[in-house]
C-alpha cells in the first residue's frame, strides 16, 4: 500500500507539472479532469475492484505528459503561434539578453574590461606618456623624426628618457632605454640596455626560452600585447612608437608644451616645419589603456540622457497617454541595447589594442569605427521604432494590417494603414501621406462591446 500511495503522489505532481503545458484559459479544468481519473482510480483500488498495481497508473500519467507536451510543441510550431510570441514584450528582451549573453561567451567574460580595470604592471605608469603624432583632419599617423627626437633628447627638462618600441606578431623590438622607462626590474639576468644591438640578444617572461637569451621580466608583465612573450633590441626609437617618462611632478600637457616652445627656437627652422606639419600629442600610458572605457561610458551616458529626454517628451504629446508601463518598457529596452554596445565597443577596443596582427591602419580603423557607429544608430531606430508599433496596453507588438483609403485620392481619402492589437485593446492609425492637417500616428481604443471577439473561448473575465 505504501507504493501505491507513492504512485498517487508522484502522479498528481507529474499532472499539476504537466498543466502549464496547457493554454492558461483551459488549464484549470484540464487539471482538474486528470486528477479526478487518479482519484478514481485510487477509489476502486481501496474499495478492492481492481488490483493495486502501479504500472497501469504510471503508463497512464506518463502518457498525458507526453501527449501534452507533444501538443503544445505542435501549437507553438504554428507560424501564426511563433509570430504572435515573437512580438510579446518577453521576446524583445530575450533577444537583448542572448545578445549580451553571446558577448560574454565570446569575450571570455568580458575579459577587455576586466584587464582595463586592473593596475598596469608599470612603476607609475601616470608618468609614462606615449608620443602620437598624426596629420591634422586626415588621421593619417606618422612618425617621429629622427632629428626631431634627438633635438627633444638635448633640450627637454621635462622628460626624463625617451625609447621606442615596434610589434611583429609575437616578439616586440624596443630600444634600449625600453625597460628603464617602464620602470622595470629584471627577474633573472639583465634586460637589453645601453649597447645591445639588433639580432645581438633576447629577453623573454619567466619560464620562457629564447635564443641568445640573456634575462627575464616578471611573469606578470606586458606591455601593449599580452600575446608578446619576446623582447629583442631595436635600433632607433625613430622606428617605432616613442614613449617616455617624465620627471616627477611634471603633467603630460605641461611637457607638450615645453616640446611645442623648443620647436620654435630659430636654429631648429626645419625641424619645425616638420612638425608644424603633424599635431603631436602625448598621452598617459593609464589613459591610453582606458582610454575605450572613457569613450563606451560617456557615450552610454550621453545616449541615456537623450533616451530620457526622447521619453519624457514623447509622454508629454502622446494622446491618449499609455500606461507607464510602456514607457518603463522603452526605457528598459534601449537602455539594454545601448549598454550591449557600449560593451561589444570596449571589447572590441581591447582586441585590437592586444592582437599584434590585427588591421591597424588608419583608414581600416576609421571605418570600422564608423561602421560600429552607424550599426549602433540602427539598432538604437529599430528599438524606439519597434516601441511605436507596440499596444500602450498589453505591450504586445500590433499585427494584422490594413490597407485603408486610396492612393488616387490624396485629400479626400488618404492612403493609410491600420495595425490591430489581437488582445482587442484597440488599432494604430498610420497615414502613408503625410499634410499639416493631419496627425502622423493616432492610437484609437476598441470600444467594450467589441472586446468579447477578441476573448479565447473558455477564457473567464
Amino acid at each position: 500500500m505504501e507504493s501505491t500511495t507513492l504512485a498517487r503522489t508522484f502522479c498528481r505532481r507529474l499532472i499539476r507539472l504537466s498543466s502549464w503545458f496547457v493554454p492558461a484559459p483551459f488549464r484549470s479544468g484540464w487539471r482538474r479532469h486528470y486528477e479526478d481519473e487518479i482519484e478514481d482510480w485510487a477509489l476502486l483500488v481501496d474499495r478492492g475492484d481492481i488490483l493495486p498495481q502501479n504500472r497501469p497508473l504510471l503508463a497512464f500519467t506518463l502518457s498525458v505528459a507526453a501527449a501534452t507536451l507533444r501538443k503544445r510543441l505542435q501549437v507553438e510550431a504554428n507560424p501564426a503561434n511563433a509570430r504572435r510570441l515573437a512580438g510579446t514584450p518577453a521576446f524583445a528582451m530575450s533577444v537583448v539578453l542572448s545578445a549580451a549573453l553571446a558577448l560574454a561567451v565570446l569575450s571570455g567574460g568580458f575579459r577587455g574590461f576586466r584587464a582595463m580595470l586592473a593596475p598596469l604592471p608599470y612603476k607609475e605608469p601616470g608618468r609614462v606618456v606615449e608620443f602620437r603624432a598624426f596629420v591634422p583632419f586626415l588621421g593619417l599617423r606618422n612618425a617621429i623624426p629622427a632629428e626631431t627626437l634627438e633635438f627633444w633628447r638635448k633640450g627637454s627638462r621635462d622628460i626624463q628618457e625617451f625609447a621606442g618600441y615596434s610589434i611583429q606578431g609575437h616578439v616586440m623590438r624596443v630600444t634600449p632605454g625600453f625597460f628603464r622607462v617602464l620602470g622595470i626590474e629584471p627577474a633573472s639576468g639583465r634586460l637589453i640596455g645601453d649597447g645591445d644591438r639588433p639580432g645581438c640578444c633576447a629577453v623573454v617572461r619567466e619560464g620562457g626560452s629564447a635564443a641568445n637569451l640573456i634575462g627575464t621580466v616578471p611573469r606578470g608583465f606586458w606591455f601593449k600585447s599580452r600575446q608578446v612573450d619576446t623582447w629583442v633590441p631595436l635600433g632607433d626609437a625613430g622606428e617605432g612608437v616613442l614613449i617616455a617618462r617624465l620627471k616627477p611632478g611634471v603633467s603630460a600637457a605641461h611637457a607638450q608644451q615645453e616640446l611645442r616652445k623648443l620647436a620654435q627656437t630659430g636654429i631648429f627652422r626645419p625641424v619645425l616645419r616638420r612638425v608644424q606639419a603633424m599635431r603631436v600629442e602625448l598621452r598617459p600610458l593609464n589613459e591610453i589603456f582606458r582610454f575605450p572605457l572613457y569613450v563606451a561610458g560617456g557615450g552610454l551616458a550621453f545616449s541615456l540622457i537623450l533616451l530620457a529626454l526622447y521619453t519624457g517628451v514623447a509622454a508629454l504629446v502622446a494622446k491618449p497617454r499609455p500606461h507607464w508601463r510602456y514607457w518603463a518598457f522603452l526605457m528598459v529596452k534601449t537602455g539594454a541595447v545601448m549598454l550591449v554596445f557600449a560593451a561589444a565597443w570596449v571589447e572590441i577596443a581591447a582586441w585590437r589594442a592586444a592582437s599584434p596582427t590585427r588591421l591597424d591602419g588608419p583608414a581600416l580603423s576609421l571605418i570600422g569605427d564608423w561602421t560600429f557607429l552607424l550599426v549602433y544608430v540602427g539598432a538604437v531606430w529599430q528599438s524606439l521604432r519597434d516601441q511605436r508599433r507596440r499596444c500602450p496596453v498589453c505591450l504586445n507588438r500590433l499585427s494584422v494590417p490594413v490597407s485603408i483609403g486610396s492612393w488616387s485620392s490624396p485629400l479626400m481619402n488618404p492612403a493609410s494603414t491600420e495595425l490591430l492589437c489581437l488582445e482587442g485593446h484597440g488599432t494604430l492609425f498610420i497615414p502613408e501621406t503625410q499634410s499639416s492637417d493631419r496627425e502622423p500616428e493616432r492610437w484609437q481604443p476598441i470600444e467594450t462591446s467589441w472586446k468579447e471577439a477578441f476573448k479565447i473561448p473558455g477564457q473567464t473575465a
